[in-house]
């Protein structure tokens, strides 16, 4: 059985992906592998992955693909972008540290054309939230520097954007060394409100 099976992340955005959530059939190409180190394809573990025994990621992978699960990719957040965010499969091919991994694009992004199917991208798992979240090395370089306020309505902890991208979005006319310590923006999976604080100097 193949097809195309419709996920709902309420209340913004609708997520095509081919990959039902405890079936198997969804256009997996066993071709590609695994990139792991494990050598396996994700049916017959050989190796633990150090990804699986992560406290946030435990209950998220498929039953018979261990190394497979959700992540919102995007291409920006409600103020820089209007490209609605997806959720797809990926595979993980390796961790770049406690909470950050890299991995495979399983499906067909339908909005997103930036992205697409075997693309490898770096996620984050973010300390509160529903899915780990699409990131880069430039907002990971910025985010130390960054408290940013879980969303008001889907508690998210992370950004869509660089703290600074935002800032500059925001406040067109005042310099990132400005004086504004705090300012609010739109959450990218929910709309709802995240508090972005700039950690002391």
């Amino acid at each position: 059985m193949s097809g195309r099976f419709l996920h709902r992340m309420r209340p913004v955005f609708c997520i095509p992906h081919r990959h039902a959530s405890l079936e198997i059939p969804y256009c997996y190409n066993p071709a590609h592998g695994c990139q792991n180190g494990s050598g396996h394809s994700g049916i017959f573990p050989i190796m633990p992955a150090p990804w699986r025994m992560h406290p946030r990621l435990m209950g998220r992978f498929h039953p018979q693909y261990p190394d497979h699960l959700q992540v919102i990719i995007h291409e920006g957040g409600p103020r820089l972008t209007k490209a609605r965010p997806e959720l797809v499969w990926v595979e993980i091919t390796d961790a770049v540290s406690e909470d950050i991994f890299n991995g495979r694009i399983l499906n067909e992004p339908q909005q997103l054309p930036s992205l697409k199917y075997g693309d490898i991208i770096r996620f984050i798992v973010p300390t509160s939230g529903r899915y780990p979240i699409m990131t880069t090395d430039k907002y990971m370089a910025e985010r130390p520097h960054w408290k940013v306020h879980p969303c008001n309505k889907c508690g998210l902890s992370e950004l869509f954007d660089v703290p600074t991208d935002l800032f500059r979005a925001i406040f067109p006319q005042v310099p990132t060394t400005g004086e504004i310590e705090m300012f609010i923006s739109f959450c990218g999976v929910c709309g709802g409100m995240q508090g972005v604080e700039r950690m002391n100097r």
